[in-house]
């Protein structure tokens, strides 16, 4: 009996009373379509196989456990510190990486059951599902409201719809499919900040009633819904139809493209569910290694700069620096060990000799900074030091600090080397060419370790992590196109809210690893890990790329963040539209 469980959920209450009434057909049933709380050993991510599963053992039998809320996951000693990824459970079934494991539902509770691997991978949460094409409806373009297709005077928004346009002119399934797996898709949110998404626990799905049965409404842009619904203020959310269709929850109702529109389709529930082959038969599952600012960084960017690192240890030389940092890097110098130089290295606040007029209150990312160089035979050096008793001894006064992983982002001119303490003990030197490489591994490094241990509690930074761990660039940017973005400026007249289009906003680019950039960030979070302190303004996204300037510098998004983007100016206006 489960008379002392406490369901916080209307599935753990439906499960209640199926195992009250020992009815696990029931229990089964309620379960088909359901979405559930995946414990991931290793993060959020599930490698190739079998790695990254979670799997326990009843009886001598394999069992991947999978909870009904977080509240369930969190009460199970074995799995509270594990991170929680929903899945429904027709999605999990897909992806199911061993034969003859089961399926343990809410181990250790009272509604716990251990569902046997014959029934995982029989038809029992494997929903019925037909090729797509096959249950793919298009209208007839012979009826009133289709003269625009039928005459291609049809105003479209973009490559897709005109895609979908002539597919419909056509009366071709396949093509009009295509046409929609170009991302993104904006779906209905029933939420006012539309921060929910499918397959995420109560997630709701708004539905229509349509000729062809219930559906639920989905457009191929932003103007299409208001031509189909009408002008209201509708929250969207981007996605994508296969991103839809693995989080789809059964066929009891379908798909409606553009409702009300010239552009029209329609896909049962079985048609969705068959979605996922049609775009592994097809090929049509998106490419997403050219966006996953969050990845494992290359290690050989690292190994290029620790190939070129000299030092200039000198054996047997002692020194008196009270900084610990500076003990540690000269056991580094001593072994000859490049590589922990450098790791310690990037986790210093270094000290720059500075010219007497400048400001030692000026802050970081060239606004503006003391880049002194010196000359060293024929090569133009900037000298930093590690401590103040490193810099004892130049002569020099007055001094400046930064932290090294910034000082290195913002590198002006890769002709420029580093010289680390020169003329020390601990000394070194980086070739010019060299830090760019640098540069990036530890901003992938760090984006790589963020992505796992997020600090930020903010829902929309939360839903750009979403997108960037599945690689969904385009809808990563539409989620952001609304949002008011940070940018730092020196003029302390401008008012936080000066418009893009105002003259005085600033376009001030800085040097992010040799190419003129402007850095901005989606929360003040960001803004203050990568050294943009100071005054700022804030403009929404998508108003900020509207007014981009053409031929301009480059739009860097949340450098060193696993919620980063860069854009070329050709980009940004592109985006722009």
């Amino acid at each position: 009996m489960t008379d002392s469980f406490g369901p916080s959920n209307d599935l753990e209450v439906a499960l209640c009373s199926a195992v009250d009434r020992g009815d696990l057909e029931a229990y089964l049933d309620i379960l088909r379509g359901a979405t559930v709380v995946l414990p991931c050993p290793n993060g959020n991510e599930l490698g190739p196989g079998t790695s990254g599963w979670p799997v326990m053992t009843v009886d001598g039998r394999g069992y991947v456990p999978v909870f009904t809320s977080a509240e369930a996951m969190l009460a199970n000693p074995a799995a509270r510190d594990m991170s929680g990824v929903p899945h429904t459970l027709p999605k999990l079934a897909r992806m199911w990486p061993e034969a003859t494991w089961g399926l343990a539902v809410d181990p250790g509770s009272p509604i716990a059951v251990c569902v046997p691997s014959s029934y995982v991978m029989s038809t029992g949460f494997r929903l019925g599902a037909v090729d797509p094409v096959d249950a793919l409806h298009i209208p007839d373009i012979r009826l009133d409201g289709f003269e625009e297709i039928r005459t291609g005077t049809l105003i479209t928004d973009g490559a897709a719809e005109e895609e979908l346009a002539r597919a419909i002119a056509g009366g071709d399934a396949e093509r009009a499919l295509r046409a929609l797996f170009a991302p993104p898709l904006f779906l209905i949110s029933t939420e006012k900040d539309g921060y929910t998404l499918p397959g995420e626990p109560g997630f709701r799905w708004l539905t229509l009633r349509t000729k062809q049965g219930k559906a639920v409404p989905v457009f191929t842009s932003r103007n299409r819904v208001d031509l189909g619904l009408g002008p209201n203020t509708y929250t969207t959310l981007p996605t994508r139809l296969l991103d839809l269709a693995e989080a789809w929850p059964n066929d009891g109702f379908g798909i409606v493209v553009n409702p009300n529109t010239p552009l029209t389709v329609h896909l049962p529930g079985a048609g969705v569910l068959g979605l996922t082959d049609f775009a592994d038969r097809l090929d049509l599952r998106p490419d997403t290694d050219d966006f996953r600012p969050g990845a494992e960084p290359d290690e050989a960017l690292f190994d290029a700069a620790a190939v070129a690192l000299a030092l200039e240890h000198t054996p047997g030389v002692a020194i008196q620096s009270n900084e610990q940092t500076d003990h540690t890097l000269l056991a580094a110098a001593s072994r000859g060990d490049r590589v922990a130089y450098l790791k310690i290295l990037l986790n210093l606040n270094v000290r720059l000799p500075a010219p007497p007029d400048q400001d030692p209150g000026t802050r970081y990312a060239g606004r503006p900074f003391p880049w002194r160089t010196v000359r060293a035979g024929d090569r133009t050096v900037m000298e930093v030091f590690t401590s103040t008793y490193m810099l004892r001894g130049t002569g020099i006064r007055t001094r400046s600090g930064a932290e090294v992983p910034n000082l290195l982002r913002h590198w002006p001119d890769p002709a420029w080397d580093l010289a680390i303490n020169p003329g020390t003990p601990l000394g070194a030197f980086l070739p010019g060419d060299r830090i760019a490489s640098l540069s990036l591994w530890h901003d992938q490094a760090l984006a790589h370790a963020l992505s796992h241990h997020f600090p930020v509690d903010d829902r929309a930074d939360l839903k750009l992590l979403d997108a960037a761990r599945r690689g969904d660039r385009s809808g990563f940017l539409e989620m952001l196109r609304p949002a008011k973005v940070i940018l730092v400026t020196e003029d302390r007249g401008l008012d936080w809210n000066t418009p893009p289009t105002d003259p005085r906003f600033p376009w001030d680019p800085v040097p992010l690893r040799g190419r003129p950039s402007i850095p901005v960030y989606s929360s003040r979070t960001w803004q203050e890990r990568s050294g943009g302190s100071g005054k700022t303004v804030r403009a929404p996204f998508g108003e900020l790329a509207a007014a981009w300037p053409e031929g301009g510098p480059d739009l860097v998004l949340n450098p060193a963040s696993p919620i980063s983007v860069t854009m070329t100016a050709e980009e940004v206006r592109a985006f722009a539209g």
